[in-house]
Parts: C-alpha cells; structure tokens; sequence
C-alpha cells in the first residue's frame, strides 16, 4: 500500500506522495531479470491482488506501464482510473471492455465475464497478470494489438467460421469478435450457454468452444530456459476459462512459489539499478 501526505490550503488541496520507483516496462526494456526476481515480483503483484479482490476492487488495467519497482525491488500496482469499487459501479458500468490490448482476458473480449459473481470477475486480474509475467521473462507482449488484415489472416488458418465473419465486416469497424483474433493464436474460448445463444443468434453461426489450447506448446518454447514451475504457473492464469483459471490466492500456493516464500521482498531490488 503507498501512504500519501494530505494538506490544504482556502482553494488547493495538496497530496504528497513517495518515488515509488520506475515502470516494470521500462525497467524491462533495459534490463534482464533472473528467475529469482521474476518470482519475487510476482509474488508481490499476486499478494496485491488477492488483497484489493478480498476487499471487493477490481484493477482492470494491470499491464507492465501500471507497475511500478523501486531501486529495492517493491512493486506497486498504480493507475486506478478504471477500477471497479464497490458501491461505485453498477453492473451496467462493469459491462464496457475495460483494459488495455493485449492484456485483456477473453471473457471481457467475448463480453462473457461474470458480471454478478465478483469472485469470477475478478479472475480478468489474474489473467493480464499472466501476460505481465510472460512480458517480464520474454521482453515482449504475449498477445500483440494487431492489425484487421493479421487478424482475418489467423482466422482463415484457425477457424473458418471466424473467418467468415472477419472478411465480411467493415474495415473500419472493431467489434469484439474481430479484437478477439489476435489472441486465436493460442486457444479456443468458451462462452457461458446464455451468451452462446446471443452469439448464435447475432452471428449466424455456432458459437465457439473451449478445445485444446496452443499456449503450454508455445510456452515451451518461449521459456525454455527456466523451470516446469514456472511454465505451470503461466498456463494457470492465462487459462481462456475464467472458471478454471486460479485466483490470485490460489496463485499463490503454486509450486513456483515455493522456492522463494522465505525470502525477503526488498532484496529483489539488490541487482537492478534504476538510475544511472
């Protein structure tokens, strides 16, 4: 949690806060992280998920420029702007897609997320926090804010009727099918049996299922230089399926934590020098 110094004068109110450090996207851009410090750092992001879900507070924009490290390795999840708090947003709010491209989870994409079951819902957390850990070990983003054209052109390898629909729409118009297609690339989606018949019914044709996943092949290739531990934990939270993917808590209790849990968080920052 970051403490704030609050003062006022007639006309101006004043909050001072400490440098909580640099962005994890940039700090990446520079630097390499060891397995160690990749742990450490999600160990932190995922203790401070499950806090604000056990509190009711749905981030909704987690990316790698929402993450802040300072020179002794805290990192600090920042940039509120869209999260849901309770007594604040109605359900009608929460239905709007919420995030940032390529690192929303599916369910938001497909418009299917559990918009009255909060525990659910907020699994979208954990599932960009699985895109901030591949972006931490590869230095790039999972899934890429492609184009219309790169998206009708993996759905014609994918699945033919996706890519009906993709070929028959306006160029220039973005529907949450089309935003869909740049993550096609790993996995089917499933969608809950109500919004399946709104998606029959709008798009003429079957919904698509949950059938097996491409994401544990690429991983193992992406991250063939660290352990199983590792690659099982990035499968967990970026499973399409909200229903079987973990919580934040649960996350936690995975092996890859295991080696780490005694450790001291400050002495993550011991390798990493934040400013010239």
């Amino acid at each position: 949690m970051a403490s704030c110094h609050l003062d006022y004068s007639e006309r101006m109110a004043y909050l001072v806060l400490g440098n909580a450090g640099e962005s994890l996207y940039n700090l990446r851009e520079e630097y390499d992280f060891s397995p160690e410090q990749i742990r450490r750092l999600l160990q932190q992001l995922l203790e401070a998920v499950a806090h604000l879900h056990e509190h009711g507070v749905c981030h909704r924009d987690i990316k790698p420029a929402n993450v802040v490290v300072s020179e002794e390795g805290v990192a600090t999840l920042v940039d509120f702007g869209t999260a849901r708090v309770p007594g604040i947003q109605d359900l009608l709010e929460d239905a709007r897609m919420y995030g940032t491209p390529g690192f929303q989870a599916p369910e938001l994409l497909f418009g299917d997320a559990y918009f009255d079951d909060f525990a659910q819902y907020a699994k979208v957390d954990v599932f960009s926090l699985g895109c901030v850990a591949y972006y931490l070990v590869c230095a790039q983003d999972l899934f890429c804010d492609i184009g219309t054209y790169e998206r009708g052109t993996w759905a014609c390898r994918l699945d033919p009727r996706v890519s009906d629909v993709v070929e028959s729409c306006d160029p220039d118009m973005v529907t949450p099918l089309d935003c869909v297609m740049n993550m096609c690339r790993f996995s089917d989606f499933a969608l809950s049996e109500a919004r399946a018949k709104d998606f029959e019914e709008e798009w003429l044709m079957d919904a698509p299922g949950l059938g097996d996943t491409m994401l544990r092949e690429q991983l193992e290739v992406d991250l063939k230089d660290f352990d199983d531990d590792l690659m099982d934990l990035l499968e967990a939270l970026l499973c399409p399926d909200p229903a079987q993917r973990p919580s934040a808590a649960e996350a936690l209790d995975m092996p890859f934590f295991e080696k780490g849990r005694a450790r001291d968080a400050l002495a993550f920052g011991e390798a990493i020098v934040v400013s010239a």
